[in-house]
């Protein structure tokens, strides 16, 4: 049985439509972190704004043994790529938030040898570290659509910056971005096309 407990509001809230729940398709300002659960699989990151609408990121783990290889790489460079791109949203996320100090402090041996172990304590520290800086720093935060324009979408860079009242989002969307993933996908149904709306949770 579930432990999660609603408010009455919360309620109401989760009989909207999905597209009033999710953070809209934009570079989204006074964003603010919500939480984050590291499991056996992948981490998920929740970031909400004042209206309760949320967004979120799932980072899976790398596979030492399991990612896919392009190109000339070998299938440890490969591994080692996507280990690290993950370690760098982690920090992007904790910069944007004001956290560069305790970045500098944290323990990051075995990073540097792409040690799966050293990745888990450190997703764990950034979720305490994250846990309590709380809701207060504020994020700009830029989300698209997935590659086939099904889901809400938080890219893996340039995705993330400090907001500051008063100063408009640094953030933009890439040429590529906009011609490709700012529209939802359209489906036919019995003749008629529709804009695909996928639930979140």
């Amino acid at each position: 049985m579930s432990n999660k407990s609603f408010t009455g509001q919360s309620l109401l809230d989760r009989r909207k439509p999905a597209s009033q729940r999710q953070l809209p398709i934009d570079i989204n300002t006074n964003i603010m972190y919500t939480s984050m659960d590291v499991g056996e699989l992948y981490s998920r990151v929740v970031f909400s704004n004042e209206e309760g609408q949320n967004g979120f990121k799932t980072v899976w783990h790398p596979k030492p043994d399991g990612e896919r290889a392009f190109g000339s790489d070998t299938p440890e460079q490969a591994y080692r790529k996507v280990y690290d791109n993950r370690i760098n949203w982690f920090v992007d996320v904790l910069i944007a938030m004001g956290l560069e100090s305790q970045v500098a402090q944290m323990d990051v041996s075995g990073i540097n040898e792409w040690d799966m172990d050293s990745y888990l304590r450190f997703s764990k520290d950034v979720k305490a570290l994250l846990d309590e800086a709380g809701t207060e720093p504020r994020v700009n935060l830029k989300v698209r659509y997935d590659n086939k324009g099904e889901w809400p979408f938080i890219p893996d860079y340039k995705f993330i910056e400090k907001h500051v009242p008063g100063n408009p989002p640094t953030l933009a969307y890439t040429d590529n971005e906009i011609e490709k993933y700012l529209k939802p996908a359209s489906v036919d149904v019995e003749g008629d096309t529709v804009v695909n709306e996928q639930e979140l949770y």
